[in-house]
């Protein structure tokens, strides 16, 4: 067994890199809210500087901004993706034309994330 040279793994990891397609994130169908009963479904994807990498295990937390209450709480698959999650949004119809009233076309939730 012959030992590799630090120049050897940096060229082999360079080759590497350069073969890898970056995470970009695909087209979903249509998972919204084709009633418009005011929900809304998101999918987090976690990838590593630059979108190089999935990042598979991240713990994602996601709250509600105006008071931090922890609505879940999730981890990545091996693609970096958690499972869809349906969260309360204002009716489509809101964002479609301008307000008349004080009431926002979206919703405010705050999403942290943690892994190695």
């Amino acid at each position: 067994m012959s030992e590799k040279t630090i120049e050897e793994y940096r060229k082999e990891m360079l080759k590497m890199h350069q073969k890898a397609k970056p995470a970009v994130a695909q087209p979903l169908p249509f998972i919204g809210d084709p009633e418009d009963t005011g929900r809304g479904t998101v999918i987090i994807v976690v990838t590593s500087n630059r979108g190089a990498l999935p990042v598979s295990g991240a713990i994602v937390t996601v709250s509600r901004a105006q008071d931090n209450t922890v609505i879940a709480t999730m981890r990545t698959n091996e693609n970096g993706q958690t499972t869809p999650l349906s969260l309360s949004a204002p009716k489509r119809m809101l964002s479609e034309s301008p307000s008349t009233t004080n009431e926002r076309p979206f919703s405010l939730y705050n999403i942290t994330v943690s892994a190695d």
